[in-house]
């Protein structure tokens, strides 16, 4: 507040944000990142922020909102560390979805989030080998 036009503003308007998403305050950093890319447009740390943006709109189960963030990340910084890391999170969590198994039986009752009781199939294919 005290040098809004220091070299340092950027940065530290970033690190608020940061603050308020390690609190896991998700709608307070969204807001604080989006301090930055509007005031503070040469910052450096603008990649940064529009990454955590992103993950921040897909803690709080707006995905696709988060995706969204992430892409714009990756067209307009194509060569930075966070355009990578964002990359590497859209494969995955692509990768992930797809190779998701479906329930076959609707009474199936899952193990553990993602482990799913196995099916009569499964359960002779894997006797075949005991």
């Amino acid at each position: 507040k005290a040098y809004p036009k220091s070299a340092y503003a950027g940065n530290a308007q970033y690190w608020i944000g940061e603050c308020y998403f390690t609190m896991r305050d998700y709608e307070q950093a969204i807001k604080e990142f989006q301090i930055l890319k509007e005031q503070y447009r040469r910052s450096d740390k603008i990649p940064a922020g529009l990454l955590k943006q992103g993950y921040a709109f897909i803690e709080l189960d707006m995905e696709s909102d988060g995706r969204l963030f992430l892409n714009a990340l990756i067209k307009q910084y194509p060569r930075t560390k966070e355009s990578k890391e964002a990359k590497d999170y859209l494969a995955r969590t692509k990768e992930t979805k797809s190779t998701k198994k479906t329930v076959q039986n609707p009474d199936a009752i899952p193990l553990a989030p993602g482990v799913l009781v196995p099916t009569d199939a499964e359960k002779n294919a894997n006797q075949k080998y005991q």
